[in-house]
């Protein structure tokens, strides 16, 4: 199957969906924390990472034929 094949089968998954979407709503928390404040500026690096993490793990697992 060519690459832009499988690219498109794995985001059209509800599952790769709706990691983009918690994704996308933790970029919008993640924007209302203050620059001003390390702590919390660690705490939303992290929250980007797992976030973004979530959906690289999903392709991955269809790649690998992981999932249906």
């Amino acid at each position: 199957m060519e690459y832009n094949e499988r690219r498109k089968r794995v985001e059209e998954l509800p599952i790769y969906k709706k990691g983009k979407e918690i994704y996308d709503m933790t970029r919008k928390v993640c924007d209302l924390i203050p620059d001003d404040n390390e702590h919390l500026q660690h705490i939303k690096g992290q929250m980007l990472l797992d976030a973004s993490l979530l959906t690289v793990k999903i392709a991955g697992a269809e790649g690998g034929d992981l999932y249906d």
